[in-house]
């Protein structure tokens, strides 16, 4: 009777061929792989790697393109330094003036930025204005901020919108008269004070990215 010969079975051909290519992947990925991230990050990634990290004693996974940390009920994520753009028509001054912080959990972006007046050289004119870590999901209002001058404090906000890293700077007016309210008034030199080099302010909040 004669033999037939059957067709290979793909799934039996290809699984040794599977089997090493993984092992060489292996070799390549995770011979002597970085634990530290103060170190470097490590090699060949790829998007669901989670590493921990032996420096932070935390969590990070890769997501395609950056290493996140992973944030769990005892341990927080860590407070991140970041560096605002404050502007202003005019506005001119040497150094660093604007500084912030962040911390990321997830999507959620808690910040808070500071800004000292020490080295400004013109306080310009127009309405002042900062920059986010991260550009929000949608449109906030920050109302937790104030201006500190020598004679009195007022309070400021930062409007977001959604898709952009800047904020403009309010302050809170009011009418006059007997039907007065309340409302946002553009933050600018002069108003609601004159600024000198011997004043501050300050912004936070809490928001979600894209």
């Amino acid at each position: 009777m004669p033999f037939i010969n059957l067709p290979p079975v793909l799934s039996e051909l290809f699984d040794g061929l599977d089997k090493r290519l993984k092992k060489v992947e292996y070799a390549k990925r995770f011979t002597a792989p970085i634990w530290d991230f103060s170190t470097g990050n490590p090699q060949y990634p790829q998007q669901g790697d989670i590493f921990y990290d032996t420096n932070t004693n935390m969590f990070r996974y890769y997501n395609g393109s950056t290493w996140y940390v992973i944030a769990d009920n005892n341990v927080a994520t860590p407070v991140v330094s970041f560096t605002p753009t404050w502007s202003g028509t005019g506005l001119t001054f040497t150094g660093t003036p604007a500084t912030g912080e962040y911390q990321k959990i997830g999507k959620q972006i808690h910040f808070q930025i500071k800004v000292l007046c020490t080295n400004v050289t013109n306080f310009g004119t127009g309405q002042y204005s900062l920059t986010l870590p991260f550009a929000p999901f949608s449109d906030y209002m920050f109302r937790d901020g104030a201006i500190h001058h020598s004679t009195a404090h007022h309070a400021i906000a930062a409007d977001a919108y959604s898709g952009t890293t800047t904020v403009n700077l309010y302050h809170l007016a009011t009418t006059n008269g007997s039907n007065s309210y309340a409302y946002d008034d553009p933050f600018s030199q002069g108003n609601p004070i004159t600024l000198t080099t011997s004043d501050y302010f300050y912004v936070s909040g809490n928001y979600l990215t894209a």
